[in-house]
């Protein structure tokens, strides 16, 4: 749970990724977590993962699709996000990019539950995921 995070190995946010809402909640609920590495890219987090260095916060619908990763902790509060599809204000009333936002609009609903973290990836057994119980992370080789 997130109290027990500073008692693992992170990986750490660096460069512009510093000030993103993750990286201000981990420096607030594990300030004195051993930093293994850090990254300044959601990437970045993603190799280290999966090279081994520790825990990292990821986005769910990339933690989630890779199978050798176990999410050992739910979405909290204050930690998702919208997004935006922007354009130039010149071009928003053009035929082809009102489709393209409409398209969107009702395409990403379906996506809803997998962006916010609300969906678990299927095992072998076609039964859900569990979240994992926090403990040490290997070490690397």
């Amino acid at each position: 749970m997130p109290d027990d995070l500073s008692s693992h190995r992170l990986i750490g946010f660096e460069g512009a990724i510093e000030k993103i809402t993750p990286a201000r909640w981990l420096r607030c609920v594990a300030p004195d977590c051993e930093i293994a590495c850090r990254s300044n890219s959601v990437l970045g987090l993603l190799l280290a993962i999966q090279s081994g260095f520790g825990l990292a916060l990821l986005p769910c619908q990339i933690g989630d699709a890779e199978p050798d990763l176990v999410r050992v902790i739910d979405p909290q509060p204050g930690l998702t996000s919208g997004f935006w599809i922007l354009t130039h204000p010149d071009l928003h009333k053009r035929p082809k990019i009102r489709a393209f936002f409409d398209f969107m609009s009702e395409e990403i609903v379906k996506y809803r539950p997998l962006l916010l973290g609300q969906t678990r990836p299927l095992r072998s057994d076609g039964k859900r995921l569990e979240t994992a119980k926090t403990t040490r992370p290997a070490e690397p080789h």
